[in-house]
């Protein structure tokens, strides 16, 4: 016997110390894994939300478009409509003028 008896009292303690440090490590470890599990989860709702968000502004996009389509049809519609007018103006302009001077002929005569 050449080594003095072991201290169990001071290996229990060393031992508690480092059981509590690794009780300590898995509890930070634990609550660090629960926060990335939940910020990933957040993270794919918040996908989930900007992906239907997406789907909403190019239905929006699809819309407007077929809108704006729809009005280009109307303003072509509406120029030829006002283009088909100013000539039916000017041929009524043009039997005001013809008839004004057939009311000065007949004026004339009378």
């Amino acid at each position: 016997e050449a080594y003095p008896p072991a201290d169990d009292r001071l290996f229990d303690e060393d031992a508690t110390g480092v059981e509590e440090k690794k009780e300590k490590s898995d509890d930070e470890f634990l609550g660090s894994w629960a926060e990335l599990t939940a910020a990933m989860e957040e993270l794919v709702n918040n996908k989930s939300e900007v992906s239907d968000f997406i789907q909403s502004l190019q239905e929006d996009r699809d819309t407007l478009k077929s809108q704006v389509s729809k009005l280009n049809s109307c303003i072509a519609k509406m120029e030829s409509t006002i283009a088909q007018r100013e000539v039916d103006l000017e041929k009524l302009h043009e039997r005001f003028v013809a008839c004004s001077e057939e009311i000065g002929h007949l004026e004339d005569v009378l």
